[in-house]
């Protein structure tokens, strides 16, 4: 007998997530909405509702906050983000990063080394007493990577971010 039952891959039981949005305001909204009031919900909810629309809902309002952010340094420095270099824990879950590289219509990067923060200390200590002799060294050490490439629709992107905005608004 087992005693942990294996892990669904509950986000990929739907082909899209049927109008279903967690807004994830646990302590307030950040940027670029900024309202400290604002609390955490799950718009959209019928009686068609499973539980992976919730898992899916939790995992896009991740990849919507960065696309919220995006567009706020894009709008705000004139400079276009052409793809997105992406670490941590998260950057194991696949349809997030997927997910990510469709609502952004850009190629994400993950780092198959979850935490690269831990690895670049390794890495400037290693610098540091000689181990290695230059940073182009260490580049040549981490090509240990997976590519998202976009592939949803523009329609879709459309519909599903604006989807996001009208529930986050809901909570204003």
């Amino acid at each position: 007998m087992t005693l942990c039952p294996r892990r669904r891959h509950w986000a990929k039981e739907l082909e899209h997530n049927e109008g279903v949005y967690f807004i994830p305001a646990f302590v307030g909204l950040g940027a670029p909405y900024w309202n400290p009031n604002a609390r955490a919900a799950v718009i959209g909810i019928s009686r068609n509702t499973r539980k992976a629309h919730i898992v899916r809902a939790a995992l896009e309002s991740i990849a919507y906050q960065v696309k919220d952010i995006i567009e706020l340094i894009e709008s705000e420095s004139q400079i276009q983000i052409h793809d997105l270099k992406v670490d941590g824990g998260a950057t194991s879950n696949e349809f997030l990063m997927q997910f990510q590289a469709d609502i952004l219509d850009k190629q994400v990067t993950a780092s198959k080394t979850a935490e690269l923060s831990a690895l670049g200390s390794a890495y400037l200590a290693g610098l540091g007493v000689g181990f290695w002799d230059s940073l182009d060294s260490i580049k040549r050490l981490h090509r240990d990577t997976k590519n998202y490439v976009p592939h949803m629709s523009e329609k879709d992107i459309e519909r599903n971010y604006q989807g996001w905005k009208k529930a986050v608004c809901r909570l204003l």
